[in-house]
């Protein structure tokens, strides 16, 4: 197996993760009691912090090895999961949003730099096609994965611990 195919399946794993809830998060957060505009909140922060975080982390790639990042990345995003599995409460979750965005967009610029760092030049365009299409195919399997679960009453608090413990995994992962 190739570099970019390993590389490329370690991220549609990741991907597939993100996406078994992020779909979701809004029905979650109407069952908790969060009004619309708490919920729009908690969304923006996760974007707006993509902003304020780019350029760091691109800079952090040119200067650490990109597979401690992803390893750092995917214990922000753990920690954003676990402690979503533990609170109800509108400003603790803003705050993990905060963390889980930070560790969002260093994990898709570390990724992205580690995956143009190990590609052959000569095959760019097979390359991102391979990475790509493992990334669209698993986000719409983790999509589907995380409906079944919910459909079967797998709480969201469960799905939450279960996708903090693979992102643990994964950051284990990073390092080998």
């Amino acid at each position: 197996m190739t570099t970019i195919t390993k590389i490329s399946i370690f991220n549609a794993l990741a991907k597939a993760f993100q996406m078994m809830l992020t779909f979701f998060l809004a029905i979650h957060f109407v069952n908790i009691g969060f009004s619309g505009t708490e919920i729009g909140i908690i969304f923006s922060v996760y974007s707006i912090v993509s902003i304020l975080t780019i350029l760091p982390s691109g800079i952090s790639n040119d200067r650490l090895k990109s597979k401690n990042l992803i390893a750092l990345s995917l214990l922000l995003l753990a920690a954003q999961f676990f402690a979503l599995s533990q609170t109800h409460h509108f400003p603790m979750i803003a705050i993990f949003f905060l963390i889980g965005g930070i560790g969002r967009t260093i994990y898709n610029t570390s990724v992205q730099s580690f995956f143009f760092k190990s590609g052959q030049v000569e095959q760019a365009s097979k390359n991102i096609g391979i990475f790509q299409g493992f990334n669209y195919l698993a986000m719409g399997l983790g999509m589907i994965i995380a409906g079944t679960l919910l459909d079967l009453d797998y709480s969201f608090e469960t799905l939450f611990r279960i996708t903090g413990f693979l992102y643990l995994i994964m950051a284990v992962i990073a390092l080998i």
